[in-house]
C-alpha cells in the first residue's frame, strides 16, 4: 500500500495502480480550481473586475521534465474561463470571462522565466502572473515586484514571498507539505524508509523535509536526473536496503515509471508521494 499527500492530507492508496493514477496526474483535478481561485484573487487585487480588457500572464514549463505541470496548469486555466462563460456577474471569479490568457513556457530553466517575464512586460498589458516553480518563482520575484504586478508564485520556498508585496505564494512549504506524510508514517509504524527524487530544488526541499521532521536519515537516498527513465538499478539497490517505505519525490512521469520497475524488481513496501 502506498500514501500520497493531497490537499494537505495523506490518503492511503491500496495498490500500485492507485498509486500510479495519483502520480501522472500533477495537480487535476485540482487544476481548474487552483488557476480559477489564482485569477480570481489577482484580478480582485488589480481592481480589475470591472475593466473591459484585462490580461492574465502564466509563465510555465510548458516543454522538457516538467512539461506535465505546465500543461496540467494550462488546461485548468482554459477550462475554468470556459466555465466562466456561464457566471451571470463581473466580479472576479465571473471576470475570467472577459480575461485574456496568456502562456509563455520557461521549460522549468530560471533563467527562461526571467526572460519570457521582460519579454511579456514589453510587449503584453499582463495585468498579473501566475508563475510555477521555486527557482523560476524566485529567478523572476524582483522584476514582478519592481513592475508592481500582483503574482501567483506557484512555489513552496518562503523566499519567493518575503519582503515583497506583489508576489504571494500559493503553494504550502515543503515542511507543511511533509507533515501529513511524517503523521502516517509514524502511525503506521514504518521505522526504516529510503528515499528517490529528482534532482530538482522543490523535490529535494521535501525529501529533505521529510526526513527533518521524521527525526532520522533514510536508511539510503537517490537523486536522479529530471530526463532519467530508467529506474532498474536504482530499484534494485534501495529494494536491496529492505525499506519498510520509499519516499517519492519524482516528478510525475518519473514517479510512474519507479513505481513500475521497483514493483518488478520485487519491492513490496509502500510508497510515498
Amino acid at each position: 500500500m502506498g500514501i500520497a499527500a493531497k490537499r494537505g492530507v495523506a490518503l492511503a492508496l491500496n495498490s500500485p495502480e492507485a498509486f500510479l493514477a495519483e502520480t501522472q496526474m500533477p495537480f487535476s483535478p485540482l487544476s481548474s480550481l487552483r488557476c480559477a481561485l489564482a485569477a480570481a484573487y489577482l484580478l480582485g487585487l488589480t481592481s480589475l473586475a470591472h475593466a473591459e480588457k484585462r490580461e492574465l500572464c502564466f509563465v510555465l514549463p510548458l516543454s522538457g521534465g516538467q512539461h506535465p505541470f505546465g500543461e496540467s496548469i494550462r488546461r485548468g486555466a482554459e477550462f475554468a474561463k470556459i466555465e466562466a462563460q456561464d457566471c451571470p456577474g463581473s466580479d472576479a471569479p465571473c471576470a475570467l470571462k472577459e480575461t485574456i490568457l496568456t502562456f509563455e513556457d520557461h521549460q522549468g530553466e530560471p533563467a527562461r522565466a526571467a526572460t519570457a517575464v521582460r519579454r511579456l512586460l514589453q510587449t503584453n498589458s499582463c495585468d498579473g502572473f501566475v508563475v510555477f516553480g521555486s527557482p523560476p518563482s524566485l529567478a523572476v520575484a524582483d522584476i514582478l515586484e519592481r513592475a508592481k504586478k500582483p503574482t501567483i508564485a506557484m512555489g513552496s520556498t518562503d523566499k519567493i514571498q518575503s519582503g515583497r508585496q506583489h508576489i504571494f505564494r500559493s503553494m504550502p512549504s515543503s515542511l507543511e507539505a511533509t507533515k501529513p506524510l511524517v503523521e502516517e508514517a509514524v502511525r503506521r509504524g514504518l521505522q526504516k524508509v529510503a528515499s528517490v527524487s529528482t534532482e530538482h530544488d522543490g523535490m529535494l526541499a521535501n525529501r529533505d523535509a521529510f526526513a527533518a521532521q521524521r527525526g532520522s536519515p533514510f536508511i539510503k537516498s537517490v537523486a536522479v536526473n529530471p530526463g532519467e527513465t530508467d529506474f532498474r538499478a536504482i530499484a534494485a539497490q534501495l529494494n536491496a536496503a529492505k525499506p519498510d517505505g520509499i519516499f517519492v519525490t519524482l516528478m510525475p512521469q518519473q514517479a510512474s515509471l519507479f513505481a513500475r520497475q521497483v514493483r518488478q524488481v520485487g519491492y513490496r513496501g509502500d510508497l510515498f508521494s
